[in-house]
């Protein structure tokens, strides 16, 4: 394969909004003389007698009119017209309905390109939705740590829950739910307000939650404390579990608190991890244990 590379103008930096214009001009110019933009905007913008030859197989998603501005002093604008998809969305929903159907043409666009006849596109399409749904979930990781890393450095207030038919209590932290085990002696109604904070050593705690977690497992190095007020007065314990699902659990927990992502995380045995039952269901769940 050879590339050919060809100056079809050229230009002083731009310098103001207007020089910008014009290289947005320039480069729509030549996307209808090579036919790059999609079968729409070639039905819209060329001549009704022009063959359409390339029609369908289009580079140019959005219009370069569209196109941020580059400038030094231009960059609130550039973030404006390129600020990802919340701003896309604004678009979408704009008041201005010329605005909500370009943004609805672009999307559809983009979109086309998966059932594209060309092998390339296809590929190029699968490749940016999978980049995507990595950076997403590279983002929920991080959220997800921030928030259960406030429970390693102070007390966090929450309240009890009742599970499997009103019998136990639990407290939660994100996705994960700690048993206030019966052995304790609490009498805490639904919706008791307590304090819940989890401790991590570097070697196995003392108090640690998983009580049957054998060396091997992290989540040997995790205790979680309990503080509050029931009828009896107030109280601070640690909660404990013999569950063997529950050291799968914790496992999973301390890498999250570690810093480890979810794909290192799945390589890892003795996990746990919630997924979706099938690709297209996002509200039937399953647990998986490894």
């Amino acid at each position: 394969m050879e590339s050919l590379f060809v100056a079809l103008a050229e230009n002083d930096a731009p310098s103001c909004p207007t020089t910008q214009l014009l290289l947005n001009l320039q480069e729509m110019w030549m996307s209808l003389v090579f036919q790059t933009l999609t079968s729409l905007r070639l039905d819209e913008y060329l001549p009704k007698s022009m063959p359409r030859l390339w029609s369908g197989n289009h580079l140019n998603v959005a219009l370069p009119l569209w196109q941020g501005f580059t400038g030094k002093d231009e960059q609130a604008a550039m973030q404006d017209a390129c600020g990802g998809r919340l701003s896309f969305q604004q678009y979408l929903f704009s008041d201005d309905p010329a605005i909500r159907q370009w943004a609805k043409d672009a999307r559809d666009a983009f979109n086309d390109i998966r059932n594209s006849p060309d092998p390339i596109l296809r590929t190029y399409y699968q490749n940016l939705h999978f980049q995507r749904r990595l950076k997403a979930q590279r983002s929920w990781d991080d959220k997800q740590l921030q928030n259960l890393k406030q429970y390693l450095s102070t007390e966090m207030t929450t309240e009890v829950r009742k599970s499997h038919g009103g019998t136990i209590d639990e407290v939660g932290c994100g996705k994960f739910r700690f048993t206030i085990s019966k052995s304790l002696g609490l009498n805490l109604g639904e919706c008791a307000q307590v304090s819940v904070q989890l401790h991590l050593t570097d070697t196995e705690h003392p108090h640690r939650y998983a009580r049957k977690a054998e060396p091997r497992d992290p989540g040997g190095r995790l205790a979680v404390s309990l503080q509050g007020r029931d009828a009896f007065g107030p109280f601070h314990v640690w909660l404990k579990t013999d569950g063997i699902c529950n050291i799968k659990k914790m496992n999973s927990l301390v890498d999250i608190l570690e810093g480890f992502s979810l794909e290192e995380s799945r390589k890892f045995g003795r996990r746990w991890h919630v997924r979706a039952q099938r690709p297209c269901d996002k509200s039937s769940r399953m647990n998986v244990y490894t």
